[in-house]
């Protein structure tokens, strides 16, 4: 077996070894992208592919591939040893990578991963895929209104004041990562909710389009002193029974932060069905 490194270009000999959400970015490489492949016979038999942000010292995994009949042979392991020579090369000192698997353990991925040297994975985000149906089949859907006070408005009537105000809070009183002001955004402003207490601004729920059949569910953010009281699951509950008299969407996807253990045992209680898809995408590096 010989290993070959690839820069600005991969022939097109290699795209059977190209996970299917990487081939935008092939066969003509991008200036932020390396890969090394290994051959056997003249055969392709695994590739990997990473990007790097300018001036990072980190690489991101954005396919790992081992023809099947080659898995558990050592190809994995010596295609990553190659890699990560020639990312030193390149001023690169760590190697992260991001995978799905069951959203209860990290699976043989993380197995193989540790035993070429990865941290531990850990469980970056738990991620919920299923018919928008399945709300019906939820009695606390049905019996968590919101309660008096607090009302609801499509993100649309969000006024220059409040997107200030909002813009102003970012990691102040919610985290960037829930941020419902996200450059590049496709919100779906009339779909996504603004939680008012009075006029005050306590909390979101935004969503997306993924396609014509399915909305995401991308982030919801409840004020730290309203969240104690159950609000979260409120609004969430009211968003839920707009899209059953909806029928746009067919689908829903809905993301759960890794570290958010109180929504991630809600959801694994009350979110959960023999038809709702569970995974977890996972977070590990290596030093190189």
């Amino acid at each position: 077996m010989k290993l070959e490194a690839f820069q600005n270009v991969l022939p097109e000999v290699w795209m059977n070894c190209v996970l299917p959400e990487a081939r935008s970015i092939v066969p003509e490489l991008p200036h932020d992208c390396l890969a090394v492949g290994a051959w056997e016979q003249e055969r392709p038999i695994g590739l990997a592919i990473v990007r790097r942000a300018a001036g990072e010292e980190t690489a991101h995994v954005v396919s790992l591939v081992v023809v099947e009949e080659y898995r558990r042979e050592g190809v994995g392991r010596r295609i990553l040893a190659g890699l990560g020579n020639l990312l030193k090369s390149n001023g690169i000192g760590i190697l992260a990578v991001e995978y799905m698997a069951s959203c209860e353990e990290s699976g043989e991925v993380g197995l193989f991963l540790q035993a070429v040297g990865f941290a531990p994975p850990v469980l970056g985000v738990a991620v919920w895929s299923g018919k928008l149906a399945l709300f019906e089949e939820m009695p606390w859907v049905r019996r968590m209104p919101l309660p008096r006070g607090l009302h609801v408005e499509p993100w649309s009537a969000l006024t220059a004041e409040q997107h200030a105000y909002i813009q102003s809070g970012e990691e102040n009183w919610y985290p960037s990562i829930l941020s419902p002001l996200m450059d590049g955004s496709d919100t779906d402003d009339e779909r996504s909710l603004l939680l008012r207490d009075g006029e005050r601004i306590v909390g979101w729920m935004i969503v997306e389009p993924l396609d014509a059949n399915t909305i995401v569910f991308k982030s919801m953010f409840v004020h730290a002193s309203y969240r104690r009281k159950g609000r979260g699951i409120a609004l969430m509950a009211e968003s839920f029974r707009r899209f059953l008299h909806d029928p746009t969407f067919e689908n829903g996807i809905f993301f759960v932060e890794g570290d958010n253990a109180d929504m991630l045992a809600f959801m694994r209680k009350h979110l959960s069905r023999p038809n709702m898809r569970e995974e977890g995408m996972w977070r590990t590096f290596k030093r190189l």
